[in-house]
């Protein structure tokens, strides 16, 4: 029975911590944020809410809660702009390699205050050079558009 006793307390000890565990999200704003940049005449900020909970691999189950951005520049705020035309980053202003994201395929497209994004981005096996497959960007959708001066 004791043999028992011990192994109902440590399920409930793991269901506990499966229960107050990891956890992760992600939340995109509807609103980006468009403003004049230095290289590209203006610079599109799409800001990511993350929280989540530790880690329980290294045992930390605290929770934590930060904010980040991706960032997409370009020259032109009107009509659609191809792959080519569009410089993804994930550090404002660093928009050459190795920061920049190479090999995107897909379109912008600008109308009134809205932009949509419709991106994909490149996957690589190992250590090739040549995309394997392309993923549709995460925070691909439609997005007010926010205009604002450079901080």
């Amino acid at each position: 029975m004791r043999i028992v006793n011990q192994h109902i307390s440590t399920l409930a000890i793991l269901l506990a911590i499966i229960l107050n565990g990891c956890y992760s999200t992600e939340t995109v704003d509807s609103k980006v944020i468009v403003r004049t940049s230095d290289d590209f005449n203006f610079e599109i900020e799409i800001p990511i809410h993350y929280e989540g909970r530790g880690n329980i691999h290294t045992f930390d189950l605290s929770k934590y809660e930060f904010d980040s951005q991706h960032w997409i520049y370009v020259n032109e705020i009107t009509g659609e702009l191809i792959a080519s035309e569009i410089t993804l980053t994930y550090e404002r202003g660093k928009t050459s390699f190795p920061w920049k994201q190479s090999n995107l395929k897909g379109v912008i497209g600008f109308s009134n205050d809205s932009i949509k994004i419709n991106l994909q981005t490149p996957i690589y096996v190992g250590d090739s050079d040549i995309p394997d497959r392309w993923e549709n960007y995460r925070f691909n959708g439609i997005y007010l558009a926010e205009r604002k001066t450079n901080k």
